[in-house]
């Protein structure tokens, strides 16, 4: 969470929350977290029909992230633009220290136990998706390694100490112990401008694990464990590996809280994607090539969650006219995932 500066800058960290994505998104305070900005993004948040807004995460505009490098390693900073400002008038928005990154250590100062993986070339497709999965974390696990991934592969930061990210809500600011599941929606997986060779791997990861099957891939999870008290968490590696019932498996696992199996929270979520499926299958604005879905609840309150699609970096005008066929079946893909994830869960309610 973010830290005010005598300057008015303040400094922002790693989003604890973060379960899925390959870049890092960060959070400046209880209520507001970013991302690196794409075009494509901004787009879509200024083309967004009103019907969809109930779908998404809320723009809140953009900003400046700058790298200061100091003794200890360094500091991401932002100034807010004025209609931000407000957020830092409670004192109570400000609880985290002054945070600062060490590079050739940890990237975050809490200690992180994080589940143990074979490499993605090593993984065979299994239904083995239990508690024995997972191992128990701090939730701060995924999105340090998503700040090493967006300085290191992606370069952030390389050649300037400024740079842009979009301000959005943050969907989890008054859960209290969240339970998190990034999905991958559709059945093909298709981005901007890519490389032969990156087509050809994006196709292989599809046909070979849920998406081709299911029209979805679990990328992944954060579960709060009520009889511990601690979180288990689950990356996309494990995600990649599932066949159809071991992903079957997982999405029931979600849906237990290590003492009690969610049922309200099954219902509440159906209705939700349900209403998601309906705006979605009316929507004439966009195609999206690669698109995910968030569900959430909260494990200390009963029946307290949401579910948003998320990352629209590859959401394409569909008045765009490069717009080809293979494109403009994306949106029956991502229709198909949310009604089988659908049809899963009230399979769990009856």
């Amino acid at each position: 969470m973010g830290t005010m500066l005598q300057s008015e800058e303040i400094v922002i960290t790693p989003f604890e929350h973060q379960v899925g994505g390959h870049k890092v998104v960060l959070q400046i305070s209880k209520n507001l977290i970013c991302k690196p900005r794409e075009d494509s993004e901004v787009e879509f948040y200024r083309r967004l029909p009103d019907h969809l807004k109930e779908c998404v995460p809320r723009f809140k505009g953009e900003i400046q992230v700058q790298y200061v490098e100091n003794d200890s390693g360094f500091q991401l900073r932002t100034k807010l633009p004025m209609n931000l400002q407000q957020d830092f008038q409670n004192e109570s928005d400000m609880q985290m220290d002054n945070h600062c990154i060490n590079v050739k250590s940890k990237l975050c100062a809490r200690d992180i136990i994080q589940l143990e993986h074979s490499s993605s070339n090593s993984l065979t497709r299994t239904s083995e998706a239990n508690i024995k999965s997972c191992k128990t974390c701090h939730t701060s696990d995924w999105s340090n390694q998503c700040l090493k991934r967006t300085m290191q592969q992606y370069a952030l930061w390389s050649t300037s100490c400024s740079q842009q990210f979009i301000v959005l809500e943050n969907l989890l600011a008054d859960y209290n112990n969240p339970c998190i599941l990034d999905i991958k929606l559709g059945r093909k997986q298709r981005v901007f401008d890519c490389t032969e060779a990156k087509r050809q791997m994006l196709e292989s990861r599809c046909a070979n694990s849920t998406s081709a099957s299911l029209g979805f891939r679990i990328c992944g999870m954060q579960l709060f464990q009520k009889h511990t008290g601690e979180y288990i968490s689950q990356n996309k590696y494990i995600g990649r590996a599932l066949d159809d019932e071991g992903a079957q498996l997982n999405l029931k696992q979600y849906f237990h809280d290590g003492i009690t199996e969610r049922k309200k929270e099954m219902l509440s979520i159906v209705e939700k994607l349900q209403h998601i499926h309906r705006a979605m299958s009316e929507q004439t604005v966009f195609s999206f090539l690669s698109v995910s879905l968030l569900l959430i609840y909260d494990s200390s309150a009963d029946g307290k969650i949401d579910a948003r699609l998320i990352d629209f970096a590859n959401a394409v005008v569909t008045d765009d006219s490069s717009l080809d066929e293979q494109h403009k079946e994306c949106n029956t893909d991502l229709l198909y995932g949310l009604s089988s994830i659908i049809s899963i869960i009230q399979g769990f309610l009856s």
